[in-house]
C-alpha cells in the first residue's frame, strides 16, 4: 500500500512540474444520481486538458446515507467537438470498476458487489486556469443517469486566458 501511495505522490508531483505544465489538471466534483436520488463526491485528474482528446482518471463515492452506497474508479476519454475562447463542449466515454457496498439492500435480484460499467455522456468545461465542468452521463449497465459538476485546476497555467505564457521561439532575440 505504501508503494502505491508513493507512486501516486510521484505522479502528482511530476504532473505539477514545468515539464508537464498545461498537460495536467486535478479537481473535485459533486454528483447526483437521478434514479437513486443519491449524492456523492469525486476527484479526478485530466491529462492534455487543452487538446481535442483528453484522458481523465476518476474516483467517485456515494455516501452511506443514500439508497445506493458505492465507490467507483475509472477512466474517461473526452472528445471536444465545440471549442470557443470561453468553454469546450465534449462527448465522453467512461469505463470503470464499481464496488456496490449496499448491494444486499437492493430489490434487484441479480445485485452484485463488484461490477464493471460503461457510461456515455456530454460535458462542458471552462478555459481558465481554474475550470468549471459539468457532465450529464448515462450508465449502460444500470440504466441510470447522473450529473457531475465541479472544478479543475490546470497546473502550470499562468494567466486569465487559461493558456501558458511561455515565450515562443520568435519572441527570443536570438531568433530575430
Amino acid at each position: 500500500m505504501n508503494r502505491i501511495l508513493f507512486a501516486v505522490f510521484l505522479l502528482l508531483y511530476g504532473a505539477a512540474t514545468e515539464s508537464l505544465a498545461q498537460n495536467f489538471g486535478l479537481g473535485a466534483s459533486g454528483l447526483y444520481n437521478f434514479q437513486t436520488e443519491s449524492v456523492g463526491a469525486g476527484i479526478r485528474g485530466v491529462v492534455f486538458p487543452n487538446k481535442v482528446i483528453s484522458i481523465s482518471p476518476q474516483v467517485s463515492y456515494f455516501f452511506p446515507f443514500n439508497k445506493v452506497h458505492e465507490i467507483t474508479g475509472g477512466l474517461s476519454l473526452e472528445a471536444k467537438f465545440a471549442r470557443t475562447r470561453s468553454f469546450n463542449i465534449y462527448g465522453l466515454a467512461h469505463g470503470g470498476y464499481n464496488r456496490w457496498i449496499s448491494y444486499n439492500a437492493s430489490a434487484l435480484h441479480d445485485a452484485q458487489p463488484n461490477n464493471w460499467n460503461f457510461e456515455g455522456g456530454i460535458g462542458i468545461s471552462g478555459q481558465k486556469c481554474l475550470r468549471f465542468f459539468a457532465e450529464y452521463r448515462y450508465n449502460l449497465k444500470f440504466r441510470e443517469t447522473h450529473l457531475n459538476a465541479g472544478l479543475i485546476y490546470i497546473f502550470g497555467c499562468k494567466g486569465r486566458s487559461g493558456k501558458s505564457k511561455s515565450k515562443k521561439a520568435d519572441d527570443c532575440p536570438v531568433y530575430r
